[in-house]
C-alpha cells in the first residue's frame, strides 16, 4: 500500500522551533536559524508552509513577495523524509499559493538537490550565486587607513528605518535627532587612492563620490535604487536591516546626489551591496572594513558579476560554494545582477 502524501498547512509562529530543526538537519548546520525564521514571518505573515508526515514535521517552504516576483527564502526537507515526495508536494503547494496571488515570476536559489526538483516543475537555471568567505589576514587595501565613522551614525540609521516604516522622522532643523544635512552627515570615505589600490591590477576609475553613512532623508532614494537593481520592492527588508544594524548602512552618491552604490555591513555578511561600478564597490568595502565583523564576513554574489569576483579575490576572500539561481515564468532574471556585489542573505535575496 502506497504511503499517503504529507499534510501541508500554513507555518505558524509555534512551528518555528520545529522548522529550525528541519533546516539545520537538512543543511547540516549547527547554529540555530530561529532568529532568521522569525524575521521572515515578521516580514510576511503568509506564504510559509509546513509539511507533516504521520503527525511529525518533515519539511518547510516559503518565500517573500517582492511585487514583481516571489523569492524563495526557505525550502528544506528533513533527511529522514527525503526521497519520499515531501519536497515535490511542498513545492507544488507553494507554487499554487503563488499562482493564486497572480504573481508571474518565481525565483529560487537552490541547492544541488533542490535544483533537480525545481527543474522537474519548469524552473530554468539562469545564473549561479557564489558564497564568498573572508580567508583571514589583512585585506589588500590595508583596512582602516584614512577611514573614520563619526558619532551619531546609529541615530541616522534609526531615523532611516523609521522613514521606511512610514513613521515621522526629524526634519532638517533636528539634525541631532537623526536627520543631519549633507554638510554634517557621517563621513566614512577612505583616502582618495584607497579604492584604486583595492581594485585588482589593471582596473581603473574612481568612485562617484565619498562614502557616507545613510541619512534618513536618503531612504526613499535608497529604496528606489534598490528596486532598480534587485528588481522588486524590498522596502520592508531594508527597514529590518537598518533597524538591526544601525550606523552600518553606507552609500556612495554622485555629484547630483544620486545613489551610485550602497552597502549594509551586517555583522557577519556584506549585503545588500550594490554598486554601479567596481570603483564604487571598492570604496564601500574599504569604508565598511573598519566597522568590524563578528565573523567572516561572507558575501553572496551573482556569478554574472565578474568584477565582484575579482574584487573579493584581491581583498582576501575565497569562493567556497555556489547555489543555483533559477526562475519560473521568465527566461531572464529580474533586476541587474551584474551590479549586485552581495545579497542581503540567502533567505532575503
Amino acid at each position: 500500500m502506497a504511503r499517503a502524501g504529507p499534510a501541508i498547512r500554513p507555518l505558524a509562529p509555534d512551528d518555528l522551533e520545529a522548522a529550525d530543526q528541519i533546516v539545520r538537519a537538512a543543511f547540516a548546520i549547527e547554529e540555530s536559524r530561529l532568529a532568521s525564521l522569525r524575521q521572515l514571518l515578521r516580514l510576511q505573515a503568509d506564504g510559509w508552509f509546513l509539511a507533516e508526515q504521520d503527525g511529525a514535521p518533515v519539511g518547510v517552504i516559503g518565500g517573500l513577495d517582492y511585487g514583481r516576483f516571489v523569492y524563495s527564502g526557505l525550502f528544506a526537507v528533513a533527511p529522514g523524509a527525503q526521497g519520499r515526495g515531501v519536497g515535490a508536494a511542498l513545492l507544488q503547494h507553494w507554487l499554487g499559493w503563488i499562482a493564486a496571488r497572480g504573481i508571474p515570476l518565481v525565483v529560487v536559489d537552490a541547492s544541488d538537490a533542490g535544483a533537480l526538483l525545481c527543474q522537474r516543475v519548469g524552473f530554468v537555471e539562469v545564473d549561479l550565486t557564489d558564497i564568498w568567505e573572508y580567508a583571514g589576514g589583512q585585506p589588500t587595501a590595508g583596512a582602516g587607513a584614512g577611514t573614520s565613522v563619526r558619532s551619531g551614525a546609529g541615530r541616522v540609521a534609526t531615523g532611516a528605518a523609521a522613514r521606511l516604516r512610514g513613521e515621522p522622522v526629524a526634519g532638517p532643523t533636528e539634525a541631532a535627532a537623526g536627520a543631519p544635512d549633507t554638510s554634517t552627515a557621517p563621513h566614512v570615505s577612505a583616502a582618495p587612492s584607497l579604492p584604486d589600490r583595492l581594485l585588482p591590477k589593471g582596473s581603473h576609475g574612481r568612485p562617484a563620490g565619498p562614502v557616507r553613512v545613510l541619512r534618513a532623508d536618503q531612504v526613499d532614494a535608497l529604496a528606489a535604487a534598490d528596486a532598480r537593481v534587485f528588481g522588486g520592492d524590498r522596502r520592508a527588508v531594508l527597514c529590518e536591516l537598518l533597524a538591526a544594524h544601525p550606523g552600518r548602512a553606507l552609500v556612495v552618491c554622485g555629484p547630483q546626489g544620486e545613489i551610485a552604490g550602497y552597502l549594509v555591513a551586517q555583522e557577519r555578511r556584506l549585503g545588500p551591496w550594490v554598486a554601479a561600478s567596481p570603483a564604487d564597490a571598492a570604496a564601500l568595502l574599504a569604508a565598511a572594513w573598519p566597522l568590524g565583523f563578528e565573523s567572516g564576513p561572507v558575501a553572496l554574489v551573482p556569478r554574472a558579476n565578474a568584477a565582484a569576483a575579482a574584487l573579493l579575490t584581491h581583498a582576501g576572500f575565497r569562493r567556497v560554494r555556489a547555489t543555483h539561481y533559477m526562475v519560473l515564468g521568465a527566461r531572464r532574471p529580474p533586476g541587474r545582477r551584474a551590479q549586485i556585489y552581495g545579497a542581503a542573505s540567502a533567505a532575503l535575496g
